[in-house]
């Protein structure tokens, strides 16, 4: 009885220390991450940024079918500032082919065409859209600078007037990575159209900015939502706030063809053992058929396209 109760606790002993080194191990690899995400590097020069763009640009024009049969006004938006601030005559002629959908058929009138070239007027009877998420609607809101009712009650109005993203805990890192990014640009669409927005909306700014500025700190693999939080930075005028290896690091992640992919990438791992790669690997295995993962990624480009497009001006961006 005794030699069975040694044995277990022995057992007990060695399982706590090796859970103990394991724990070790993870903390040690979580501080290495997030000092690796957050070193200091050298700011990344508007020549750097240019080459960027140009690739980026290159990447557009090889996949223009895909990209102007894409309906998204929010990349749009995106491209046709980086179209203004680039001066770039093929994104601009691009901008202009996209905006024809709305001089006729069923959009002919949506409010939708106001975020990318506000001077487009919008039909006052034209129907809002249905399942329409929160954000979204918000973004419409700034289309028609009028409020839209929300579903949980009161209207888009709110997201005027508070911070929609907080506790960070829940709201963003447990439910919708992008929640900060979303209401921040539809701050930035109301003030793009000209609607009418109450003192509040200056103190939501600035907690929005700070709030995405804290996620970079803590988020150690580039992905859509990362590159989309170093672009709102820069463009809502606060690029003094992102970190150099933040830029940097989006600018790494950028593919040979010109690129972004909006699934993790852990930078520096060999292509094998990224996740999307292992992921492929595994449908594969169910499958019995190659499985490659898509480069044609319009979402995650759009929003890369704008950052270099922001990082080569040789003026500060407004």
């Amino acid at each position: 009885m005794r030699t069975g109760q040694g044995v277990a606790r022995r057992v007990v002993r060695q399982a706590m220390v090796w859970g103990a080194l394991v724990a070790l191990v993870l903390l040690g690899l979580v501080g290495v991450s997030l000092w690796h995400g957050n070193r200091p590097m050298p700011a990344v020069q508007p020549e750097e940024a240019r080459q960027s763009f140009q690739r980026a640009v290159g990447w557009m024009k090889a996949h223009e079918p895909e990209v102007l049969g894409t309906g998204n006004v929010a990349l749009w938006w995106m491209v046709s500032e980086a179209a203004q601030r680039s001066g770039d005559p093929y994104l601009q002629a691009l901008v202009r082919r996209y905006l024809q959908r709305f001089d006729q058929g069923e959009l002919q009138g949506s409010p939708w065409a106001r975020l990318v070239d506000p001077s487009m007027s919008a039909h006052p009877a034209w129907p809002m859209p249905e399942g329409l998420v929160p954000y979204q609607r918000f973004f419409y809101h700034a289309a028609t600078c009028r409020p839209v009712p929300l579903a949980q009650g009161g209207d888009t109005h709110t997201h005027l007037a508070d911070n929609q993203c907080r506790p960070q805990l829940s709201k963003v890192w447990l439910q919708d990575r992008v929640c900060s990014t979303h209401q921040l640009m539809g701050l930035l669409l109301q003030a793009r159209c000209a609607c009418p927005v109450p003192p509040d909306a200056t103190r939501v700014r600035q907690e929005l900015i700070a709030d995405i500025a804290e996620q970079l700190r803590f988020d150690v693999s580039v992905n859509d939502a990362y590159i989309q939080r170093v672009m709102m930075l820069h463009l809502a005028g606060a690029g003094a706030q992102a970190k150099p290896v933040w830029v940097r690091r989006v600018m790494w992640a950028q593919l040979e063809d010109g690129a972004w992919v909006g699934y993790v990438r852990w930078l520096g791992w060999p292509q094998a053992l990224q996740p999307e790669r292992i992921r492929a690997w595994l449908r594969e295995l169910r499958s019995g058929r190659p499985s490659e993962a898509s480069n044609v990624d319009f979402h995650a480009t759009a929003q890369g396209l704008l950052l270099m497009a922001l990082l080569g001006q040789t003026t500060p961006a407004r």
